[in-house]
């Protein structure tokens, strides 16, 4: 199986009864820094169902070159496939919305 690209995770202060770990998966990235097929991030939808956490976040990013077609059809392609899944805790990112999240952490 792949790997995820980042986890951010939660560190309890005690070993659960049958764990062998302290850390537990909040949420995962998929970092895609090229343009990418629906087959490839099939894969990542695959990595994130094996990591199990509460939120997986695929960062599609994209450069001027990019068609904006393109990336609007993929992205809503891939949350359509999501949703034949039963799947709402997967989101797909754009450049856009990482300035966002930026935005909205840079005071913190």
């Amino acid at each position: 199986m792949g790997r995820i690209d980042l986890v951010w995770y939660k560190e309890i202060p005690i070993n659960l009864p049958q764990t062998t770990t302290r850390k537990f998966p909040l949420v995962g990235f998929e970092i895609e820094s090229s343009w990418r097929t629906r087959k490839h991030i099939k894969g990542d939808i695959l990595n994130f169902q094996s990591l199990k956490a509460p939120l997986g976040i695929i960062l599609q990013q994209t450069s001027a070159e990019d068609n904006a077609n393109d990336v609007t059809n993929l992205i809503r392609n891939v949350q359509d496939f999501l949703k034949e899944l039963g799947t709402n805790n997967i989101l797909i990112w754009t450049n856009e919305d990482l300035t966002k999240l930026g935005e909205a952490i840079s005071p913190l």
